[in-house]
């Protein structure tokens, strides 16, 4: 009968789920913290529940708030930073990392989703990272 050593496989870095580690995404990189790290959830029920009775509307008001409070949920306590100039606006000129910046480009949904991926790779915040991994 083998061992599983569990801390191994599940123990994730404390520090870098809030203070995030960067990912590289073309040329450019991305500092995520982890999702559902103690920042996220203040800040989400914070501004959950002045809007809660909309939330349970079935609306495109409804909709159109959630994408505005996932963004700057997000923006305040996920997409931490980034490298370079990105455009976040249709037609807009290239911009910094801002969280003001991190809000608008994480109200595109597939851009949400792919930070939101990148968030939720328990790879990425592992305390004991594989053998591979540390080669690289």
């Amino acid at each position: 009968m083998s061992v599983l050593d569990l801390f191994a496989e599940f123990a994730t870095d404390t520090t870098a789920e809030k203070d995030g580690v960067w990912v590289d995404y073309g040329e450019n990189k991305f500092l995520i913290a982890m999702s559902g790290n103690r920042k996220y959830r203040e800040r989400f029920i914070k501004l959950y529940k002045p809007h809660e009775r909309l939330f349970k509307t079935n609306t495109e008001a409804a909709e159109t708030k959630s994408n505005e409070l996932l963004a700057d949920v997000m923006a305040h306590t996920i997409l931490l930073d980034w490298t370079g100039e990105m455009v976040v606006e249709k037609g807009g000129a290239p911009v910094k990392y801002s969280v003001e910046n991190a809000k608008k480009a994480l109200l595109l949904p597939r851009f949400r989703e792919l930070i939101q991926g990148y968030s939720e790779d328990f790879s990425l915040f592992k305390a004991v990272k594989d053998e591979e991994e540390e080669k690289n």
